[in-house]
């Protein structure tokens, strides 16, 4: 698990002085990115396209993300769903719910 600088220097829920016991060497944490990665953009996005397609996003690669995975990595887990037939069963799933809503 990648940890930051700022997770670690944080006061963990402490309200007054005290003393802070790190599990970790100096020079582990001067190696520790400034900030963590976004999961975003650390994770495979398969079940993040999943979702949109469930959400009506009907152009997944599209999606305005505030940070942004690579085109790369979007379009390979849309590829790996294609294959898979998942996005052709969403669609039809989501055009299910639509026509109950319709109806109802």
């Amino acid at each position: 698990m990648a940890f930051s600088k700022l997770a670690c220097s944080g006061r963990a829920g402490r309200t007054d002085c005290g003393k802070c016991y790190r599990l970790y060497s100096r020079d582990q944490f001067d190696r520790m990115r400034p900030q963590s990665v976004p999961e975003i953009l650390r994770i495979h996005l398969g079940q993040a396209m999943l979702k949109l397609m469930m959400l009506g996003i009907s152009e997944p690669s599209d999606f305005d993300f505030v940070e942004a995975p690579s085109r790369d990595a979007v379009e390979s887990a849309l590829s790996v769903l294609r294959e898979l037939g998942a996005c052709d069963w969403y669609i039809i799933q989501c055009s299910i719910i639509k026509l109950i809503k319709l109806v109802c």
